[in-house]
């Protein structure tokens, strides 16, 4: 594709930006932009930018010729972050000077990853590599390996209670009523496959 816009002088100083076609086999011009009363300064700077626009080679391709090689999962994952943040479940974890990843960050991430790919601890990683969790949670994503996780997994074993009185606490400020009946899910252990026999 090439550019061929020009600027066109009209009386006094008042130029416009047009394209020149044909018509009926007849030279015509098409305005672009009306641009009015325009100094000599200001003339060169868009002559200039005209002219270094005319030497760039513009390619046009369609929507269906593009091929991503890599893509991450977003949306699902961003909307449970921001339920996440909306019912502040961080704070029921103590932030650590030295930690370049916090246990809230670890539990956002095993929360997220059970709720939409449930598995196990080990697949975890390779899940979250997947996402743009990373990003969302502003974590390098190198700092996120297996044995981080399972050394998180104590900690967030010993908040256990704290974790249960918030969630009651919140849900009962929220809404009393729905608190009538509440469902535990009293086991600790269960197993997950794939290809059961």
């Amino acid at each position: 594709m090439t550019l061929n816009w020009y600027l066109k002088h009209h009386h006094h100083s008042y130029y416009s930006l047009v394209e020149p076609y044909r018509e009926d086999g007849n030279n015509r011009h098409r305005v672009i932009k009306y641009l009015g009363s325009l100094t000599q300064g200001e003339v060169q700077q868009i002559r200039r930018g005209l002219a270094v626009m005319k030497k760039l080679e513009v390619e046009t391709i369609k929507v269906e010729d593009l091929i991503f090689e890599n893509h991450w999962r977003y949306l699902d994952v961003a909307f449970l972050d921001f339920i996440w943040k909306q019912w502040k479940l961080s704070k029921i974890f103590p932030q650590s000077d030295g930690k370049d990843v916090q246990t809230s960050e670890i539990v956002e991430l095993l929360t997220v990853y059970h709720c939409l790919d449930p598995g196990s601890y080990l697949s975890a990683v390779d899940w979250f590599n997947k996402t743009a969790l990373d990003r969302i949670l502003h974590i390098d994503n190198h700092r996120i390996n297996k044995s981080r996780i399972f050394r998180e997994l104590d900690v967030i074993e010993d908040r256990k209670e704290d974790i249960e009185r918030y969630l009651y606490k919140t849900l009962k400020e929220r809404d009393e009523e729905s608190l009538h009946v509440v469902f535990y899910d009293l086991t600790d252990s269960y197993f997950e496959g794939r290809r059961c026999e």
